[in-house]
Parts: C-alpha cells; structure tokens; sequence
C-alpha cells in the first residue's frame, strides 16, 4: 500500500456522510491502493484481506456498489479486456503522488465498459451468456424461444490461466447460491482448484465453469453425510485426547 493524503473536507462531504461508516473507510483504503492514477483491480477478495484483514463479515462487492453508485459516484467500476478495475474518481484533484511512483499499467475507464455487480444484474447478465446456467430451472423463460444452432466453431480448450482472480461475479454466486461467505476457505479451495490443474495439464473450454463445480463438490465433500454428525475441526476421534492426557500421551 501507499500513503496518501487525507484532508478535513472528507469529514465535512455530505454526501460521503450519506454512506455508511465501511463505505467511508473502504473509500480511504482505496486511496492508499490505488496506482498514480487513481486505478486499482478490482479484486474484492484481495482487498478485503488488506483492508480489513481482521473483520470477516465485511461485504468488499457491496461496498464497492455503495460508492459506485451513490450522488457523487465516488469510484467507477469498469472492465478493460476482460478484466474487472476500479477508478478513484477525482483522485488527483486531492492526491500528489510521489514524483518517483511507477506509472499506471491500468487502462483508462474511459477504455473500458461499466462494470455489474448488483445480483439482479449480474444474474440477468450471466443467465444470457453461461451455458452451464441456462440449463438450470430456475432461469428458464417460457417466452424464450429456440436459437438457431451456432455456425460459429467450438470454442478451443485451454490449460488454466496463469492469472485466475476470483471476480466479483464469483464471489457474489458463491454468497447468493451456496451462502459461502468466508473468504479465505474460498481462496484456498481456488488455490487447490488451481494447483491440481496446473499439476495435471489439465484443458477446459470454460474454466470459471470449472471452478465453480470445484466449489460445490467442496461444499459436499464437508457436508455431514447421512446422519452422521460432523466432528469439530481438529478432532476427528472424540475423548482421544482427554485420553491421551490421563496415561500421559
């Protein structure tokens, strides 16, 4: 992170008083990561480990959408080339980045297209473009009507990308489809995801599809199976340890 400015206007702006108190802060947080620019990608699970390491709960994607779409429109959230970013609106206006600071490496928003992240918006935008949810029931339109089959050629299957951030669309079908809202049981399981598949060479045509599997048959494989109670992490034979302690072991 970078230290930055902060000035007494901020306490006396309106219209950030108009938000709420982790909006404010994640508003400042964003200033001490953004580049010289003002740019930031936008990876919320990232910047929720280094802004608030320490608070579980904290919804970074929500947050962003606040700030977003407040009166003044505090940040733009955008996509350049398939990436997700965030632009501090107005960032040089109140910060002087150090003379020696390394040039932005982000595309301008002006280069990109807005960015989605509210769930009704999100889900109409995913439903339209994701093979694997269309097929589900819950997303299918009597209105609609049957498409001509592609001329287009099958798309190629790929080895995973070298980068594979965890999107804000990710996260937000993580939380609203399967209710995982901790973000660092999601990070190692992508981490696994990841490192099995490099490991093994594998190829896939659509990768986030891929991962998403990967999450729910995580999700089965610690589910209490039957109706055999799930054992408290870290004992795995209960009274084995208060065993161990009366002979000594």
């Amino acid at each position: 992170m970078r230290a930055r400015n902060i000035k007494p206007g901020f306490f006396e702006n309106e219209y950030l008083a108009e938000l709420s108190a982790h909006a404010r802060l994640l508003f400042i947080g964003l200033w001490c990561l953004a580049d010289r620019e003002g740019r930031i990608e936008n990876r919320p699970a990232r910047i929720h480990g280094q802004l608030f390491p320490y608070e579980q709960d904290i919804d970074v994607v929500k947050l962003l959408d606040e700030l977003a779409k407040c009166h003044e429109q505090f940040i733009t959230l955008y996509i350049s080339d398939g990436k997700p970013y965030i632009q501090v609106n107005g960032f040089l206006d109140h910060q002087k980045p150090h003379p020696n600071e390394k040039s932005s490496v982000i595309p301008p928003a002006s280069q990109g297209v807005p960015s989605l992240h509210t769930k009704e918006r999100v889900t109409r935008e995913v439903t339209r473009t994701n093979p694997a949810d269309i097929m589900n029931d819950e997303y299918m339109n009597d209105e609609c009507q049957p498409t001509k089959p592609s001329k287009k050629s099958p798309s190629k299957k790929t080895t995973v990308p070298d980068s594979f951030p965890i999107n804000p669309e990710m996260l937000l079908w993580a939380k609203d489809k399967h209710s995982v809202s901790d973000i660092q049981w999601l990070n190692r399981e992508t981490e696994k995801f990841l490192n099995y598949n490099r490991a093994n060479g594998r190829k896939q045509v659509d990768w986030i599809a891929t991962w998403r599997n990967w999450v729910i048959k995580a999700l089965e494989y610690q589910a209490p199976k039957n109706n055999v109670q799930a054992l408290p992490t870290g004992e795995r034979f209960p009274g084995l340890s208060h065993q161990l302690k009366q002979v000594g072991g």
